[in-house]
């Protein structure tokens, strides 16, 4: 399963004429069906009823035009478009409520129900996906924090595709390890009970320590060829393993906070340069997600917005900065003033020598 955001417009005339009766020169049957929407909205009884397909662009155009009458400047997009497309595998596994249920959940991670939506959904391809139509503009008049939205997007496919066992396709693995996805998964109660079931699974922080600890208790873990673990007649995901250690450091890290008198903040996945697929080695740096699908609209196409760097570098370090290319930081304007006088001091000494 993939989730992907798109660009979309101002007005959502576009958009949901494609939701409903496809492209416009072919008016491909996409086999349209309305699965949720928000209580405020009224939808379409089906593909052919068009007043109410003019009805629904008409309640997305007003709250365009409201907001644009007041904010006359605004050059973004205003209506969001996403989509979520399972795999021929990942739908036969999940049948139609499953696919709905991770639908619902990701409405809730997205914060779409503080918003105008519908998500429709097309049958039309090998692949059954979600169209999620949106406004920006939330209900109380304040426009979408889109920052870093392409990403944020990908992360919850991602964590929704690992909560319920769905197939990582791709890159997916190591956007599996970015810090996104992992504070969303150690939020999910399969985490916490993968946690609770083990006293050394209650300890470990990254996977150095939990080695540690293994070896302390004379286990020793058993290396599949899929890259899951197993321990102890216990088969592990490496994706569940990061999610746990990530929110054990959390929990600490709170917890030291708080006897401080500080909001505790937890490390970030990248800190652990233990982290990795397995054991061994460590995960990969950058991530850029292509995902393929039937459908034009439904195919992610990988691109600058969508890599993950997790690579740090201290630029006090002279070997690295020379090796990364990192510039020296400039002297301010205020520090150049307040050494001129000594500067040119020094230069006149050095004519009369």
């Amino acid at each position: 399963m993939i989730a992907r955001n798109l660009k979309s417009g101002k007005f959502s005339d576009g958009l949901i004429n494609y939701a409903f009766e496809g492209r416009e020169l072919d008016h491909k049957d996409k086999g349209a069906e309305v699965i949720r929407y928000s209580d405020d909205l009224l939808v379409p009884f089906s593909p052919h009823d068009k007043e109410g397909i003019l009805e629904l662009k008409q309640q997305f155009n007003d709250r365009t035009s409201k907001y644009l009458l007041e904010n006359p400047d605004n050059k973004n997009n205003l209506i969001g478009h996403q989509i979520l497309s399972f795999t021929k595998e990942d739908a036969e596994k999940l049948k139609e409520d499953g696919m709905n249920k991770v639908l619902d959940d990701y409405i809730q991670l997205a914060g779409l129900e503080k918003t105008k939506f519908v998500a429709i959904k097309h049958k039309d391809t090998n692949n059954p996906h979600y169209h999620i139509i949106y406004h920006k503009v939330q209900n109380n008049f304040k426009k979408e924090n889109d920052w870093k939205l392409n990403n944020k997007t990908v992360e919850r496919g991602v964590a929704l595709a690992l909560k319920n066992r769905l197939t990582l396709v791709k890159n997916q693995k190591e956007v599996a390890l970015t810090k996104g996805v992992l504070e969303i998964r150690s939020k999910d109660e399969d985490i916490k009970k993968l946690r609770n079931d083990s006293e050394i699974l209650k300890s470990a922080k990254n996977f150095h320590h939990f080695n540690k600890l293994l070896e302390s208790s004379k286990i020793t873990p058993e290396f599949l060829k899929d890259d899951r673990v197993k321990i102890d007649r216990k088969i592990y995901r490496p994706e569940d393993l990061h999610a746990v250690f990530y929110l054990n450091r959390n929990e600490k890290a709170g917890e030291k906070g708080v006897s401080q008198g500080k909001v505790g903040k937890g490390r970030e996945a990248s800190d652990d340069k233990t982290a990795g697929l397995d054991f061994k080695r460590e995960s990969k740096n950058i991530v850029n997600v292509l995902i393929g699908s039937d459908d034009k609209h439904a195919t992610p196409v990988g691109d600058k917005s969508q890599a993950f760097n997790i690579v740090t570098v201290n630029s006090g370090d002279k070997e690295l900065t020379d090796k990364y290319g990192i510039k020296r930081k400039r002297r301010g304007k205020s520090y150049l003033l307040k050494n001129k006088g000594a500067k040119q001091q020094s230069q006149s000494k050095n004519l009369e020598l």
